[in-house]
């Protein structure tokens, strides 16, 4: 009995520090992604803003550049009234708290023109993240994130073209004027960095407990 005892004791105790360093690696990636966010944010920061197609003048072939102009009139529209979009399903997580989720299950991207206050650039959006979308919501599981014809975006590009025609490959394409998406980078930073601090603290909490578990005590072994 004593000997099953201390067996168990002893799986609880490894079980404890699993799970604690599944904490502690769970918390590094946390700082990973806040990392991320923090390079974003100095990335696009430091980049050139061009709001006239004159500003292309200071940047050069395969350098970084925000954009900010609006989608032109003139773009074909594709799904729901929109340019570019992101397509989304909401399905029921496994789980017996029956959760439901969005997940992207097509996408539409083309090349589209983006009028700034003197003329029109083209912009290349095969791979480009949408941020700060509009959404279209067309039945309870299905709805569209994207932008129409005429509204307000920045883009975070590659200068493809520094001369007319203008041209600039996006990484992101953001609603507004693009300030809030640059904080919106440092706060996700900061969030993580937050996030990381209280998992890896508990991560070691555990770790700890774990290693201390009390074993067997002699009086159970000389029994």
């Amino acid at each position: 009995m004593a000997q099953t005892t201390g067996h168990k004791r002893k799986f609880e105790s490894a079980a404890s520090i699993i799970t604690g360093l599944l904490a502690v690696v769970g918390g590094l990636f946390l700082i990973g992604q806040a990392l991320v966010s923090h390079n974003k944010f100095d990335r696009w920061q430091a980049a050139p803003l061009v709001r006239e197609t004159g500003g292309f003048q200071a940047t050069s072939s395969g350098s970084d550049a925000v954009v900010v102009g609006s989608i032109d009139l003139k773009n074909r529209v594709t799904a729901e009234g929109l340019v570019v979009y992101n397509q989304m399903k909401q399905y029921s997580a496994p789980l017996r708290y029956r959760r439901r989720y969005w997940t992207q299950v097509s996408s539409g991207r083309t090349a589209f023109q983006l009028r700034l206050s003197d003329q029109t650039i083209m912009v290349y959006s095969e791979r480009a993240a949408l941020l700060n979308a509009q959404e279209v919501l067309t039945s309870l599981d299905t709805k569209y994130e994207g932008f129409g014809p005429g509204q307000r975006v920045t883009v975070f590009g590659t200068v493809v073209s520094p001369r007319a025609p203008f041209e600039v490959r996006a990484n992101m394409i953001c609603g507004g004027n693009g300030e809030e998406c640059l904080e919106g980078f440092s706060t996700a930073s900061t969030s993580f960095l937050q996030m990381a601090a209280i998992v890896i603290l508990s991560g070691g909490g555990i770790i700890w407990l774990g290693a201390r578990k009390p074993r067997t005590p002699p009086s159970e072994l000389a029994a």
